[in-house]
């Protein structure tokens, strides 16, 4: 067991694999030790915590004092936690999904000399009250877009409007109203363009067949949405998935943090995030377990 502290007010313990490894066969995968990512979450007494990948060091954080009160359902655009830019006060917006309610949360973090975040707070707004239906959410990669998979096993677009803690959504498009529940992972990959359309595209994971795949939905007509298969099998244990990870640019090359149902961290590398196509996608390892915190993903 190493014992991880945070910047902010809990040290945890987690089990952490080495990060010293001997590289991977194939050459044109980096070394750990050049990648960096994370993956956000909250813990059992509702306080937002991350995990994460800086140049191949692993550690576990948590931020409060401040807590959110409840454990979401899903979190859409939550940060990149432990970071600001200086002394100073960090603010940042996301949403979280609880019961009937889709919360607009607004945190203020302090930062010290260094730019670590040590002590943080919370405000909960309500944005609407009839969001028992949706399981999952995600931005769009510039969040003018929220995208939602529902209970009855559709997929919704919303558009978000307003200024940063006083945002407001509306349905924009109801892309589909079945044929979406086997999907166990949901998470944005950014913006791209595919055969010369700029679409908004998410990597998810098909539970029933442990499929890798990533869609693109056209930002004019989501409706006509597009999905190439990543890897066939494989990865049916995943329970989280973020793709905030690079090893090298971060425009050109990219990856992922996957957390299985036990709490395994598992690191990938995708040497061409952009090309829809997983045959350049390779795995770097399991780089941690007993992830002391319920993961989301983005």
């Amino acid at each position: 067991m190493k014992k991880l502290c945070a910047a902010a007010v809990l040290c945890l313990s987690v089990v952490t694999t080495s990060l010293t490894a001997a590289a991977p066969a194939n050459a044109a995968v980096p070394p750990l030790g050049s990648c960096s990512g994370h993956v956000a979450g909250v813990n059992s007494a509702g306080v937002p915590a991350s995990y994460y990948l800086d140049r191949g060091v692993g550690r576990v954080e948590t931020y409060g004092p401040g807590t959110l009160g409840f454990v979401p359902r899903d979190t859409a655009g939550a940060p990149w936690f432990g970071f600001g830019g200086g002394p100073g006060t960090l603010n940042l917006y996301w949403f979280a999904l609880s019961g009937n309610t889709l919360y607009e949360i607004s945190q203020a973090s302090k930062t010290d000399a260094n730019a670590h975040i040590y002590s943080t707070s919370y405000t909960k707004r309500v944005i609407g009250t009839s969001w028992s239906g949706i399981r999952q959410i995600s931005f769009s990669q510039d969040r003018a877009y929220l995208y939602a998979l529902t209970t009855a096993g559709g997929i919704n677009r919303y558009r978000v409007s307003g200024a940063y803690g006083a945002r407001t959504v509306a349905t924009d498009q109801i892309i589909a109203t079945s044929g979406w529940g086997s999907l166990k992972t949901f998470t944005t990959a950014g913006s791209k363009t595919l055969n010369g359309v700029t679409v908004d595209a998410f990597t998810a994971v098909i539970g029933s067949t442990g499929e890798l795949v990533q869609y693109a939905f056209p930002r004019a007509n989501p409706k006509s949405w597009s999905r190439k298969q990543l890897k066939s099998s494989g990865w049916g244990g995943m329970a989280t998935i973020n793709t905030d990870f690079s090893c090298a640019d971060g425009f050109t090359d990219g990856g992922m943090i996957g957390v299985t149902t036990q709490g395994s961290v598992y690191a990938y590398y995708d040497a061409n995030q952009n090309n829809f196509s997983g045959t350049d996608i390779s795995s770097l390892g399991r780089i941690a377990t007993s992830l002391p915190f319920t993961p989301f993903n983005e």
